[in-house]
């Protein structure tokens, strides 16, 4: 089960905290959102559960300290190429408070929250490491008895240590190079730009140098038909991959059997699955795929 307390802990030691506040369309204005009272998630970030065909507006809240090493910008773009920084709604003495509001949009079923306009992206360069959290508000239709889901999903995206490479910054491991990768990370293109932004000329020169070292090649697990191993899950996307027989396959929380209200599966995780739909050699899904015993 995703349980959103210990990513919130990870927030919290780099100072920063999240509130989830409700709002009408009609509030748009930022200062006055921050007056509203926030709602407390559940351990499963759950937030609303409501009817289908009723549509939902949020804000997003996110305080932080004024600091040049940690950043609140919005990931856009199709290939997530482009990043703007967050301006401070509130600003007091060292502590910075950020609004994003997110709405939910029709969709077929009912109305539902878009990964491209429900997150934030919070980027730490403490101490030359390089971290990148996703905060969103996320929505899961099921059936009318049910209705629909919003949840409050925080999500640890990425973590490497930062290098020097001549007048370069380099991260230990790259994001995302090839457009043929998995999405869900940043690209380091883009990343890199923000990057030197938050590193001084200073801090910079402080960093180790890259040296190259050789590459080792992680086993393979030993994996019997219709099973895997999670290679990554974007919570907020509801989509990962999956080390198969077969190669690394597509899976969508849509295909998937838990009896959690978010489904969630998490980066070496065993699963089974029912079978594959599609092209074998790049376009194949998994489906129904449920957590092994």
């Amino acid at each position: 089960m995703y349980k959103i307390a210990p990513e919130l802990v990870k927030l919290k030691r780099l100072g920063v905290s999240i509130e989830v506040k409700p709002r009408s369309p009609e509030q748009k204005d930022k200062k006055e959102i921050l007056l509203v009272e926030s709602i407390k998630p559940d351990e499963d970030g759950l937030i609303v559960r409501g009817e289908n065909n009723i549509q939902r507006f949020f804000s997003l809240a996110i305080n932080a300290p004024a600091r040049n090493d940690l950043a609140v910008v919005i990931i856009q773009g199709r290939r997530s190429e482009l990043i703007d920084r967050l301006s401070p709604t509130k600003i007091e003495y060292n502590s910075l408070t950020f609004i994003r509001n997110v709405s939910t949009h029709p969709v077929f079923g009912g109305y539902s929250t878009k990964p491209q306009d429900n997150s934030v992206r919070i980027v730490s360069v403490k101490k030359g490491k390089l971290r990148i959290f996703s905060v969103a508000v996320t929505t899961r239709l099921y059936n009318e008895e049910n209705g629909a889901y919003d949840f409050l999903v925080v999500q640890e995206m990425y973590r490497a240590k930062l290098f020097r490479n001549r007048d370069d910054l380099v991260a230990e491991d790259e994001i995302v190079t090839d457009t043929n990768e998995y999405p869900g990370f940043n690209r380091w293109e883009a990343m890199q730009w923000l990057v030197g932004k938050m590193i001084s000329p200073t801090e910079k020169q402080a960093l180790p140098i890259l040296k190259p070292k050789a590459r080792v090649l992680a086993k393979d697990p030993e994996l019997n038909r219709s099973e895997g191993q999670v290679i990554f899950f974007d919570v907020n996307k509801g989509f990962g991959f999956a080390k198969t027989q077969f190669g690394n396959r597509y899976f969508n929380w849509k295909q998937a059997e838990t009896e959690d209200r978010l489904p969630y599966f998490f980066a070496g995780q065993k699963i089974k699955y029912s079978h594959m739909v599609g092209d074998l050699k790049q376009k194949t899904q998994l489906v129904i795929v449920a957590p092994t015993a």
